[in-house]
């Protein structure tokens, strides 16, 4: 379950870990409704941190739709979004992502950002998101 922590002046916090263990996972943070109606190259950009990745980054997903209304994540269609400046991995550094295009979004009532974290039993990174700011 995604939690609220401290760090960072305050952030989203979404763990596997629960020592001892390593539990397999999947969890979904997902934004309210963005209006891009009136917006063509909106941007976003996110700072976060995380810990224990093991360079394994398939498993924490920035994702954009525009057809989730409600339920199920895995019934909408969402896009992977690439994220130029992502943190070490391995620390608790908090890193700006840089802006993001959302360009392809533009036009659209109905985007949301989501963050997708997954866990196994051999990796349970902690990801920590302290801002979304989406911007023209």
């Amino acid at each position: 379950v995604w939690t609220w922590g401290n760090f960072d002046g305050g952030c989203a916090v979404m763990t596997g870990f629960v020592n001892p263990n390593r539990f397999p996972n999947e969890d979904w943070l997902i934004s309210p409704a963005i209006n891009l109606s009136s917006i063509n190259n909106a941007v976003v950009n996110i700072r976060q941190a995380a810990n224990f990745v093991s360079n394994d980054w398939t498993l924490l997903q920035v994702m954009v739709s525009s057809n989730y209304t409600s339920g199920n994540p895995n019934d909408a269609t969402w896009t992977e979004l690439t994220i130029p400046n992502r943190p070490a991995g391995n620390n608790w550094t908090f890193v700006d992502s840089g802006d993001i295009s959302l360009a392809a979004f533009g036009g659209q009532a109905n985007v949301r950002i989501a963050f997708r974290y997954r866990s196994t039993t051999t990796i349970a990174s902690t990801w920590e998101v302290s801002k979304v700011e989406v911007k023209n």
